[in-house]
């Protein structure tokens, strides 16, 4: 799995972005994973919040709102993802942080 999060660890990709939560979500709900892994999935998801999206010539048919899904499926996942996550979005919401990450859309002819 180390070798997973890494590979897509810089995804921006809207239909990867969504498939990418997809599995996380589904690694940290059906097995348990140690803490240190539960860690290192966080850090990688948790880089995309909050999350948007914006338009573009070649749409994808992913919304902001599917992937604004998708990641809060990530935080809840799994319990153990908790003791990650508060800290980490109470810093997020006494900072005001409100920058979000753009997300770009690529057509399959150009390298994104």
């Amino acid at each position: 799995m180390k070798k997973f999060l890494d590979l897509c660890r810089l995804e921006r990709d809207p239909t990867c972005l969504l498939a990418w939560f997809g599995i996380l979500q589904a690694y940290l709900h059906s097995h348990s994973p140690s803490a240190s892994m539960v860690e290192m999935t966080f850090s990688v998801f948790s880089t995309y919040f909050p999350i948007s999206i914006r338009a573009s010539q070649a749409p994808t048919g992913v919304t902001g709102e599917d992937l604004k899904d998708a990641l809060r499926g990530c935080f809840a996942a799994h319990d153990a993802v908790a003791p990650f996550a508060l800290p980490y979005l109470t810093t997020k919401l006494e900072r005001g942080d409100g920058l979000t990450l753009s997300i770009r859309v690529c057509n399959y002819t150009s390298v994104c």
